[in-house]
C-alpha cells in the first residue's frame, strides 16, 4: 500500500530547531491505514523552526527567513553534538535532523524507498499541474499595469476578493474580536499567546461554544470513528497565535491539503487550497507576499512561514494600525479581515472586509 506520511517532503534530511512540544497524538502514518493495535500509537508533535537557506538552494531573500513546521517524534533525531539517551525526549532549543534515524517505533517506520516515493510523489503532483495558465500571466500584467497608473491596487484585488469570499461563504469571522481585544488589552493578549483556547473560553464563552458546535477548531473533532478503525483520529486540534511584530511577519499555509482554523475564520479562501499556493508560499513568501499586495515595511527582517498539519492550526495576530487609536473594539474588529490573520495583509483603517 501506499505510505501516508505526514513529515513534509520538503524537509527530509534537513536540520532544524525545535521549538515547541504540541504535546501527544495518535501516529497518523498508522492511523492511516486504520490499523486496530498499533505497537506504537502515540508519538510527541513538535514545531520545527528551519532555516529558508537551508531547505532551499535557490532562495535568495533574507538570510533570516524561516519556515516552522509540525514534525512528529519518530522523524527526529537529536544533531547538535551532544550524546541523548534514547528515553530522552527532544526539548526547546535542541538542534534536530529529519527523517534519519527513526528506530525507535520502528514498526511504523517508513523506510529510506518511502522517503524517496513521497518526494517522487510530491514532484509528479506539481508537474501534473501543468504549465502556467496564459490567464495566470494575463492576470498579473493587468494589474501591475493598473497598479501603475493608479488605478487599482493588488491589494485593492486581494481585498475585493475576500469580501466576496465572505459574502460567498456566509460564515462569521468570529477570530475578528478576538484579534480587537488583543489590540486593546495587553493582559488578554498574553493570554491569548500563551493558550488560545483557555483565553478564548474565559473572556469570549459564546465564541468558545461556536468553536465547539462547529467540531473544534478546525471543524475536524466531529469525524467519525469509523473512518480510522473505531479511535479517534487524534486529541482535540490545537491553536497556535503567533503575533506580528516590527521585525518579524508571519504566514500560514498547509502543504498537507488545507488545515485550517474554519471554527474562527470561516471557510478556507480558494488560494489557500491551491497547490500554487502551497508550494510557492513555502519556498518564496515574499514573493507571494508581493503578489497579494502585501508590502513589508523596511523593519522586517525575518519572514516566517507556518506549515500546518492535522492537528494543529496557526493563527496571525497582526499588529494594530499606528492611526486606529481613536476607534472603539467593535470598529477594530472590522479591521482584522481573514487575510490579516493568514498574513497576506496589513489591516488598514477604512478598509475591511465589507468595505
Amino acid at each position: 500500500r501506499k505510505p501516508h506520511l505526514r513529515c513534509p517532503g520538503y524537509v527530509h534530511g534537513k536540520r532544524g530547531v525545535v521549538v515547541r512540544s504540541q504535546g501527544p497524538y495518535e501516529v497518523p502514518e498508522v492511523l492511516a491505514f486504520a490499523q486496530l493495535k498499533p505497537k506504537h500509537k502515540v508519538a510527541t508533535l513538535y514545531t520545527v523552526r528551519f532555516a529558508q537557506v537551508d531547505l532551499w538552494r535557490h532562495y535568495d531573500e533574507s538570510s533570516s527567513d524561516t519556515l516552522d513546521t509540525d514534525v512528529y517524534s519518530h522523524w527526529l533525531e537529536r544533531c547538535d553534538g551532544a550524546a541523548t539517551p534514547s528515553t530522552e525526549a527532544p526539548g526547546k532549543g535542541w538542534g534536530v535532523a529529519v527523517g534519519s534515524s527513526l528506530g525507535s517505533t520502528a514498526h511504523h517506520k517508513p523506510h529510506a524507498g518511502y522517503v524517496r516515493e513521497k518526494t517522487e510523489l510530491e514532484t509528479a503532483a506539481i508537474a501534473k499541474e501543468g504549465a502556467e495558465s496564459p490567464y495566470a500571466a494575463l492576470h498579473r500584467a493587468i494589474v501591475r499595469l493598473c497598479d501603475a497608473k493608479g488605478i487599482f491596487s493588488a491589494e485593492d484585488v486581494r481585498r475585493t476578493a475576500e469580501a466576496l469570499d465572505a459574502f460567498a461563504y456566509g460564515q462569521t469571522m468570529e477570530a475578528a474580536r478576538l484579534v480587537a481585544r488583543a489590540w486593546v488589552d495587553d493582559e488578554f493578549r498574553s493570554r491569548l499567546l500563551v493558550s488560545p483556547m483557555a483565553a478564548i473560553q474565559a473572556d469570549f464563552p459564546d465564541i468558545h461554544d461556536i468553536v465547539k458546535k462547529r467540531g473544534g477548531v478546525g471543524s475536524t473533532d466531529t469525524i467519525s470513528d469509523d473512518i480510522v478503525g473505531g479511535r479517534h483520529t487524534h486529541g482535540e486540534t490545537d491553536l497556535v497565535v503567533v503575533a506580528n511584530t516590527d521585525a518579524v511577519h508571519n504566514v500560514v499555509v498547509c502543504t498537507l491539503c488545507s488545515c485550517y482554523p474554519r471554527a474562527l475564520l470561516g471557510l478556507p479562501p480558494r488560494y489557500y487550497t491551491s497547490r500554487s499556493y502551497r508550494a510557492r508560499v513555502v519556498s518564496e513568501p515574499r514573493a507571494v507576499l508581493r503578489d497579494f499586495g502585501c508590502v513589508l515595511p523596511d523593519s522586517v527582517s525575518t519572514v516566517r512561514v507556518h506549515d500546518s498539519t492535522a492537528d494543529v492550526r496557526f493563527m496571525v495576530l497582526p499588529q494594530r494600525p499606528a492611526d486606529s487609536d481613536s476607534l472603539t473594539e467593535q470598529e477594530l474588529a472590522r479591521l482584522a479581515t481573514r487575510d490579516c490573520l493568514m498574513g497576506l495583509a496589513f489591516p488598514k483603517v477604512g478598509r475591511t472586509t465589507s468595505g
